[in-house]
């Protein structure tokens, strides 16, 4: 894009920052502000020669509990969790490890995180001890994973300092619950485990 369309667009911004009332958007603002954003996002694949992929962002407070924690970070473009690493370990018996991230999270209400281990995990002879981890918006402790040891003699573990796990913060509904004398029919009605088949 030229300096002078971009330029343009500012002026458009700056035209409907005049308008903007707080106290009371009109479906009309809106519509206007829209157009200009989609033509700016139109023009901008254009000059790209491809399609823009707009991801949204959700500003989410975390805390370093230790000096030593890691920042959690997308190991890729386009991954879904952030990766957490381990900073100690908590507790290490024959059957369970337990590692500290010293992270700390604050997940707005309305979402919640679900805590899972990478796929590096194969490589060790452990597994998630609760499989999957639900972090509530509420809570603020320390996050924290525990793994079983397959081979108790011989336990392949992760060292310090190495990515042990990912968070993914997702939003969820609330449920309101209505108690009925009968549910809807559907295909599968009750059918139990393994009722298609194989």
């Amino acid at each position: 894009m030229e300096h002078k369309d971009i330029k343009e667009y500012i002026n458009k911004l700056k035209a409907l920052d005049e308008k903007l009332n707080p106290n009371n958007i009109s479906d009309n603002f809106v519509v206007e502000l829209n157009n200009v954003l989609n033509s700016l996002n139109k023009d901008i694949e254009t000059e790209l020669g491809r399609k823009v992929q707009s991801v949204p962002l959700m500003d989410v407070n975390f805390k370093k509990l230790h000096p030593d924690a890691v920042t959690p970070t997308y190991a890729k473009e386009g991954d879904a969790g952030l990766d957490l690493t381990a900073i100690n370990i908590i507790s290490n018996d024959l059957f369970q490890i337990t590692y500290g991230t010293g992270i700390a999270f604050e997940i707005p209400i309305g979402y919640l995180g679900f805590v899972f281990s990478r796929s590096s995990v194969r490589d060790y002879t452990l597994h998630s001890a609760n499989c999957v981890g639900v972090i509530d918006s509420g809570f603020r402790g320390e996050i924290e994973f525990t793994f079983n040891k397959i081979e108790r003699e011989e336990t392949i573990e992760y060292n310090i300092g190495d990515r042990i796990g990912q968070i993914v913060i997702i939003p969820f509904p609330k449920i309101k619950l209505t108690e009925k004398k009968e549910l809807s029919k559907s295909e599968r009605n009750d059918g139990s485990y393994g009722h298609t088949g194989k």
